[in-house]
């Protein structure tokens, strides 16, 4: 026995009509075909690319609504449009010529997004300068309790910062709004980066066909180096190299995170890529900044 309201709040959950539990298997197969078909929008052999993920794919309905803009937007102005020069422009490039190329193709002035007093007033310039550039930037949720899951894949959302989806004219990034207080803005500086170098690199992980299935590219794997190319425009090694052989203290690293608009615990890990810091001083500064204990680990969002 189910009552309807309990039969209405499921349906909300999983955001599918109520009606649809009374009918019988062959009209219920009929109905879900019904609704693939009818599907506006929906993946025209696409890459994508994401952040660190517990999961291979995002939900449908998420990239069904981002892509039905993005439709809009490429059949409405498509006879305006060129493709975009950032596209694959990092190709082979070096690191130094990767950092050039980001700052002038967006029209960034470093001096004046450092010395923003705020991080959302930094991430806020970020956005306009690349939005003005042609790249469609959404902002939203990614809430897993009231979005459908892939069979398999965990809670694809908890550990997503973020991911970006292939196009040669508007290229489309989507940057959650919902991650961990403590370090939100700073991660999505970082992420808002990173999925650039991905577009910059045109490197994807994931190819996804109409029907959404999911093929690792060969691109997989690469993760080291768009971290590097990452660390390195937003805090350059320069200002990392002159802390070599000193003693780091947490005021050091706190000032930095301020300095260069990336989370303390990015600086921290950046210095122990980059050899400035040990695997001690790393183990010892990371809690601090993580909001750890020094003899206890846990997940965090």
């Amino acid at each position: 026995y189910i009552s309807y309201k309990s039969l209405l709040d499921e349906c909300d959950s999983l955001l599918i009509p109520w009606q649809m539990f009374f009918l019988n298997p062959s009209n219920f197969k009929k109905q879900l075909e019904n609704i693939e078909n009818n599907r506006k929008s929906r993946f025209r052999k696409s890459f994508f690319t994401k952040r660190e993920s517990a999961g291979k794919i995002t939900s449908k309905r998420i990239i069904d609504r981002l892509i039905q803009l993005q439709d809009y937007i490429i059949n409405n102005y498509k006879d305006k449009l060129s493709k975009h020069t950032f596209c694959g422009s990092m190709k082979g490039k070096a690191v130094d010529e990767c950092i050039k190329i980001f700052i002038e193709s967006f029209d960034i002035n470093v001096s004046e997004f450092r010395g923003k007093s705020r991080f959302d007033i930094a991430l806020e310039y970020l956005i306009e300068k690349i939005e003005n550039k042609t790249i469609n930037i959404s902002r939203g949720v990614l809430k897993g309790g009231v979005l459908p899951e892939f069979k398999g894949t965990g809670n694809v959302y908890k550990n997503t910062s973020g991911f970006v989806v292939r196009d040669e004219y508007i290229p489309f990034i989507f940057l959650p709004d919902d991650l961990n207080p403590d370090e939100a803005l700073g991660r999505r500086i970082y992420t808002l980066v990173y999925l650039l170098v991905c577009i910059g690199l045109d490197e994807y992980d994931f190819y996804l066909e109409s029907n959404f299935k999911a093929s690792a590219l060969k691109t997989k794997g690469s993760e080291a180096k768009r971290h590097k190319i990452t660390t390195a425009i937003l805090l350059p090694e320069a200002e990392t190299e002159r802390l070599r052989g000193s003693v780091i203290t947490e005021t050091e690293i706190e000032n930095l995170s301020k300095t260069y608009k990336i989370t303390p615990t990015a600086v921290v890990v950046t210095l122990k890529r980059r050899g400035i810091i040990n695997q001690t001083q790393y183990e010892s500064l990371l809690p601090v900044f993580v909001g750890l204990s020094k003899n206890k680990s846990k997940g965090r969002r």
